[in-house]
């Protein structure tokens, strides 16, 4: 089995054809989408950028003779289409929330991919479930006759998680320390985590607005 990841195949907005490509030259391969909360989804990408390639981050914003953000919520300010900085700046804004924001309207990312290899061929993951049940939904999904469920090695089956930095405490601290701007992200994929929450026939992608509806139990 060969397998290839890469957070960029979502990023349709930047390249479009990805998924015209893949069907091009790998007719039969099955798409996997592991998805979460996308606003804290953000706060993980902003966590990343600014540990593993801070210059590069902060060029964007140099370029556009913007200052760079200093924390979330100044990062979450310069996506919002009332700041100010939008009517001197329309171009940076525009291109801000493309590389940013859009990355969670995850169902516009997902439709070229259905398109190309059919709604039966790419399995969308909800990361907060049981891993048991991941795997479960992993191996259903690629075809008992490639690896069947009795050969799995079921004991190495557990959470762990790796950080960047030690001080980063994971996607869900974002609320502890930016619950505000947080609320905000969760308004704006509102409607976007309902679509794709009617797509699937789930409701997982709606608990991720749990935050205005009160029902984070």
């Amino acid at each position: 089995m060969t397998f290839d990841k890469s957070p960029s195949y979502m990023d349709i907005p930047f390249f479009p054809d990805v998924a015209k490509t893949s069907k091009k030259y790998l007719p039969n391969v099955k798409i996997v989408a592991t998805l979460c909360n996308p606003a804290e989804r953000l706060f993980s990408e902003l966590n990343h950028l600014l540990n593993s390639n801070r210059e590069g981050f902060h060029q964007f914003y140099h370029d556009n003779d913007v200052t760079p953000p200093v924390d979330f919520s100044s990062f979450v300010d310069l996506l919002k289409p009332e700041n100010p900085i939008c009517n001197e700046k329309n171009g940076f804004c525009e291109s801000n929330r493309m590389q940013y924001l859009k990355k969670g309207e995850f169902l516009n990312n997902l439709r070229p991919w259905y398109e190309e290899y059919g709604e039966e061929n790419v399995l969308l993951v909800d990361m907060s479930q049981d891993p048991t049940i991941i795997v479960e939904n992993l191996l259903d999904h690629v075809g008992s006759d490639v690896l069947p469920l009795s050969e799995y090695p079921w004991d190495d089956v557990r959470t762990h998680a790796v950080f960047s930095s030690s001080a980063y405490e994971g996607r869900s601290s974002a609320y502890q320390y930016f619950n505000e701007d947080m609320k905000w992200l969760e308004r704006y994929y509102e409607p976007h985590n309902d679509e794709l929450a009617s797509k699937l026939g789930k409701d997982w992608p709606r608990k991720w607005s749990c935050r205005l509806n009160g029902n984070c139990d």
